[in-house]
């Protein structure tokens, strides 16, 4: 009984960790980002990661799709005068968890035996950067990167789950464009 709650235990934090999103940001505290009021996306498109389920065109376009939706609910507009300009990178690194726990159990007349156990298991770590360029001086001032756990190989994927967990990684990273004012 014990061992069963210890395997849903890990089994529970294994799937919160897979919905969760780690950011980070950092910005150029110089810049007037009150002043800005539109965007444009840069022309390039972002350089391959050599994963096949990020490098996907229907992965891109959900990724411009969130960015779009998180910009315009934050009341910036697309337009071709933009205050600032939009480009996003990505990449996957194939990472390790190693968790260890005690498997105790009983064995006749009350004595507890306890062997340790080490569970490895491997997965992909994904990172979404994205940049806010100054329009006029066409330099990096905001940046905003995601980094969490992708799907394992092979799951079939809805694609209005997928742009909804796309969707959910975009407006964390994006939570604290602009900055605010100290």
């Amino acid at each position: 009984m014990r061992r069963l709650f210890r395997f849903t235990l890990l089994a529970s934090l294994g799937a919160l960790a897979c919905a969760t999103v780690s950011v980070s940001t950092d910005y150029d505290p110089t810049t007037k980002f009150s002043s800005y009021q539109s965007y444009a996306w840069l022309p390039e498109n972002p350089a391959p990661t050599g994963h096949p389920r990020l490098d996907s065109p229907l992965v891109q376009e959900r990724i411009k799709k969130a960015i779009d939706l998180a910009l315009e609910g934050k009341g910036f507009a697309r337009t071709e005068t933009p205050d600032f300009l939009v480009r996003y990178e990505l990449s996957a690194e194939r990472r390790l968890d190693v968790t260890t726990y005690d498997s105790g159990f009983y064995r006749g007349y009350g004595y507890r035996m306890s062997l340790p156990v080490t569970e490895v298991r491997e997965y992909d770590e994904g990172s979404l950067i994205v940049d806010i360029l100054d329009y006029h001086e066409k330099k990096v001032v905001w940046r905003g990167v995601g980094q969490g756990r992708l799907r394992s190989e092979g799951a079939s994927v809805d694609p209005a789950e997928q742009q909804a967990r796309i969707d959910k990684a975009v407006a964390a990273v994006l939570k604290d464009f602009p900055p605010k004012p100290k």
